[in-house]
C-alpha cells in the first residue's frame, strides 16, 4: 500500500499547487482593481457553481461513494469480471442517462432556479451567471462517469487515473484563465471548468480498461444490482 499511498498523496500535492497557481491566476486577472464589468466578476462566476454541485453531490457522489465500490468489489469476488464489467458499464449508462437529462431540465430553469441562489444579484451579473451556469451544467456527466471510471480502478487497485484526475481537473481551469479568460471574461473560465472536468474524466479512463473493464454493451439498464445499488 505504500506506492498507492504515495502516488496519491504526491497528486494531491501538486493538485494543491495547481490549486494555488488557479487562485492566484483568478486574483490577479478578476480581484480588486480589476475590471468591473459582469464578464470579469469572480461573483458571477462562483454562484455558478451552485447548481452543478448540487446536481453531482445529491446524484451522483452520494450514489456512488456509498454503494458503486463495494458493489463492484463483491460482483467481482462471487461473480467474477465479466459480471462485474456488464453491471460496471449499466450503471454507467443508467445514471449517466439521468445526469443528462436533469441537467437538460435544470439548463431549461436555470433563470428560475438561480434566484433562490442570487437574489441580490444586478440584471446583468444575474444573466451572466446564468450563461456560464448552463456552460459547467455539462460538468457533473463528466464529474460521474469520471468517478465510475475511479471506483473501477480502486476496486481493482489500480490508481493512476485517480492520482490524475485532480491534477487534469486544476489544468483545464487554468489553462481557461490563461488562454481563453483575456477574450471572453469568466465566460472563459466556466470553459476552462467543462475542459478540466473533461480532462478529469479522460485521464481515468484508461485506467479503466487496462483493468480488464473494456466496453461492453449492457443487456438491460435496469438488473438486480442496480436495484441494490440504488437502494443503498
Amino acid at each position: 500500500m505504500k506506492r498507492p499511498a504515495l502516488l496519491l498523496g504526491f497528486s494531491f500535492l501538486i493538485s494543491k499547487i495547481l490549486g494555488l497557481w488557479r487562485d492566484n491566476l483568478l486574483a490577479s486577472k478578476f480581484g480588486a482593481g480589476s475590471l468591473t464589468s459582469s464578464i470579469f466578476n469572480l461573483d458571477t462566476y462562483y454562484a455558478a457553481f451552485r447548481l452543478p454541485d448540487l446536481l453531482f453531490n445529491l446524484l451522483s457522489f452520494g450514489v456512488l461513494s456509498a454503494a458503486f465500490v463495494p458493489l463492484l468489489t463483491e460482483i467481482l469476488h462471487k461473480e467474477g469480471k465479466s459480471a462485474a464489467r456488464e453491471f460496471t458499464y449499466g450503471i454507467m449508462r443508467t445514471i449517466g442517462a439521468a445526469i443528462l437529462v436533469i441537467s437538460g431540465v435544470l439548463f431549461l430553469f436555470t433563470p428560475i432556479l438561480l434566484k433562490l441562489f442570487v437574489p441580490g444579484f444586478s440584471p446583468e451579473n444575474f444573466s451572466t451567471t446564468v450563461a456560464i451556469t448552463r456552460i459547467m451544467l455539462i460538468t457533473p456527466f463528466f464529474f460521474t462517469i469520471g468517478s465510475i471510471a475511479g471506483g473501477v480502478q480502486n476496486a481493482e487497485g489500480k490508481f493512476w487515473g485517480l492520482a490524475l484526475a485532480p491534477i487534469a481537473y486544476n489544468l483545464g481551469i487554468v489553462l481557461g484563465i490563461i488562454f481563453l479568460s483575456q477574450r471572453f471574461g469568466v465566460y472563459g473560465i466556466a470553459l476552462g471548468v467543462a475542459v478540466g472536468a473533461f480532462f478529469n474524466m479522460l485521464v481515468q479512463i484508461p485506467g479503466m480498461v487496462r483493468a480488464g473493464f473494456a466496453w461492453v454493451w449492457p443487456k438491460t439498464w435496469w438488473t438486480e444490482h442496480t436495484k441494490e445499488m440504488i437502494t443503498l
